[in-house]
């Protein structure tokens, strides 16, 4: 994404180039995920909804972006195709909506604690309807992970694959069950971000850097690839299918 200000969008139009930061990691994230067609957002670790906001609005206006530069080569079909896929691209929102659950295991007597980073559902719902998030898009999921963050909640919602998945939930615990829950959404080219990478004074066997090195000899189907960082903490990977080498 160009590092100039976007053009301003046209009278009654949301101007999305607004609500995020250019060329932040949600921003680099939409541009890559736009060419891989379908796939829904999953945020695991919500708080205020700042970073699901940028998500969204960076997602929509990467796609008017491809419209507005290249949809002239586009064929009706193909142009057609780019449009349905943003339509019916879905926003999925995990958090307690309490705060970070008890601090265990290699996180404990770290910068966490129990209670951190709470903000009420109504708080969120009102701040993404302030900030243009078509919240017809959006389905919240309340609750503790090892609660929600199950097979049949997949399957309620019919999720089938992820285009981008941003993991904010900051502790080891939390960042492993987001991870095992994802794994049946991956596709070719799924972007994981995570948001607080170098926590813990940037300890490998502390936080979600512990938790995605463990899944990932979980899943030896699947290759991961360092893509962006961004300020102090975060970082982001490509996730890409394992090539048969026999």
């Amino acid at each position: 994404m160009s590092t100039t200000t976007p053009n301003p969008a046209p009278a009654g139009e949301i101007d999305s180039s607004r609500y995020f930061w250019a060329p932040g990691l949600e921003a680099r994230a939409a541009d890559f995920a736009f060419g891989l067609g379908a796939g829904d957002y999953l945020e695991f670790g919500v708080y205020d909804g700042s970073s699901f906001i940028q998500a969204y609005h960076a997602q929509r206006y990467a796609h008017q972006k491809a419209l507005k530069q290249y949809g002239f080569l586009m064929s009706d079909q193909v142009r057609a195709n780019q449009e349905r896929i943003w339509q019916t691209r879905r926003f999925f929102a995990f958090d307690s909506f309490e705060g970070l659950p008890d601090v265990k295991g290699p996180d404990q007597n770290g910068p966490f604690k129990r209670g951190d980073y709470s903000c009420s559902l109504d708080t969120v719902r009102t701040n993404l309807a302030t900030a243009h998030v078509d919240l017809d898009r959006v389905s919240f999921i309340k609750g503790w992970y090892q609660d929600t963050l199950t097979p049949s909640t997949r399957e309620a919602h019919r999720m089938q694959s992820a285009a981008i998945v941003h993991i904010d939930c900051d502790l080891y615990e939390s960042a492993k069950v987001a991870l095992n829950f994802i794994t049946p959404l991956l596709q070719d080219g799924t972007v994981i971000i995570f948001d607080d990478w170098f926590q813990f004074r940037g300890h490998p066997q502390k936080g979600e850097q512990r938790a995605f090195r463990e899944w990932l000899v979980t899943v030896p189907g699947w290759i991961a690839t360092e893509y962006h960082k961004e300020g102090t903490w975060r970082n982001s990977f490509i996730i890409n299918r394992r090539l048969d080498e026999a």
